[in-house]
């Protein structure tokens, strides 16, 4: 389904085991909004990416953790409204060297 947020999803976790910020970017609608575990929990707006990326590195450095890998649970909920959707899908976040 080419319109799928599940893909967007997908390729966005891709680029994020990649270390690659701009693919990462490229998967972004605007206004995009990200919630995570780690603080401050939640990123939106057209940065909300980036920003979360920015986080996820210095929380990295902090830890002594780094080369983070993310790996999807089955999505627990996709709804799609005409342009836009909502997603809650399970991740694990890891870091061989620590983390």
């Amino acid at each position: 389904m080419p319109n799928d947020p599940m893909t967007a999803v997908a390729r966005y976790v891709d680029a994020f085991n990649r270390g690659d910020a701009d693919a990462m970017a490229a998967q972004c609608a605007d206004p995009m909004q990200i919630l995570d575990g780690m603080a401050p929990h939640v990123w939106h707006g057209p940065t909300a990416g980036a920003d979360w990326w920015r986080d996820v590195v210095a929380e990295g450095e902090h830890l002594g953790a780094s080369q983070y890998r993310i790996t999807l649970g089955e999505p627990r909920r996709v709804d799609v409204t005409g342009p836009h959707a909502y997603v809650v899908v399970p991740a694990t976040r890891s870091a061989p060297s620590g983390g």
